[in-house]
């Protein structure tokens, strides 16, 4: 999780510098999905599961909407599906 916190501070610093544009969006947005997935993944191992396989990426999907593990502001919850 040190990485991922390192790994969001430098994101957020970049963006701060530089701002978000057209050449640059499509960066970020990889390097948050990353961050995200990471810390999905991370929640996952605590709770004792490990997705792998072909269908690991639903499991990580699965797990995030389906838990108590929510990166998403409060404002944004209406948009998530049930």
């Amino acid at each position: 999780m040190i990485g991922t916190k390192d790994e969001y501070y430098s994101l957020k610093e970049n963006i701060a510098k530089t701002g978000i544009h057209e050449k640059n969006a499509n960066s970020i947005i990889k390097d948050a999905y990353d961050i995200i997935m990471e810390l999905i993944r991370a929640k996952m191992m605590v709770d004792g599961f490990n997705a792998s396989g072909s269908y690991a990426h639903e499991a990580e999907v699965s797990c995030a909407t389906f838990s108590s593990f929510s990166i998403c502001p409060s404002k944004y919850r209406s948009f998530m599906p049930i």
